[in-house]
């Protein structure tokens, strides 16, 4: 990106030497009145602030874009929970008698199929653990693979609130 002080417009290389006729490099320190922008030095963050540019300075006689360290927003931190939120119900297993079971929200739908066709709990069924081997469990078994999952579920539902 370009820089003119001057107009203070800002504009690809291409476009550099589109509107002045000029010819240069990639990476030309300087084209006319236009100038290569680079990027300042960034500000060390805590994690309830984020980097935005401030404006167009210089330093050690180039152009540089400018950084500053602001506040996130209320907003912005509740995403991020809820981002962070999301990542944990995804990940979420449950063990029961030894065998680990997937617990996000897409296998707790598939248990609560499994359990809702079929009436008998000592009905056994195959079923993909989470290391990806299959093995015979019952229906009672996924009864408490689901009782475990959805209290793991809404525990992590209300972290981001809290």
């Amino acid at each position: 990106m370009y820089y003119n002080p001057t107009t203070q417009e800002f504009l690809l290389l291409r476009d550099v030497l589109a509107s002045t006729g000029l010819s240069a490099e990639e990476g030309a320190e300087r084209v006319g009145d236009w100038y290569l922008l680079h990027h300042g030095p960034e500000p060390e963050v805590s994690a309830t602030q984020k980097v935005m540019q401030q404006g167009i300075g210089i330093i050690d006689g180039f152009y540089c874009y400018l950084y500053v360290a602001v506040d996130k927003t209320a907003e912005e931190l509740l995403l991020e929970k809820k981002s962070s939120r999301y990542e944990s119900v995804s990940a979420l297993t449950v063990e029961v008698d030894g065998m680990i079971f997937d617990a996000n929200e897409a296998a707790q739908t598939r248990i609560a199929r499994a359990i809702l066709a079929r009436s008998d709990d000592s009905t056994e069924v195959e079923w993909v653990l989470a290391d990806n081997t299959v093995a015979s469990v019952t229906i009672a078994q996924l009864k408490r693979v689901l009782l475990s999952a959805v209290e793991q579920t809404g525990t992590e539902w209300v972290k981001p609130y809290k």
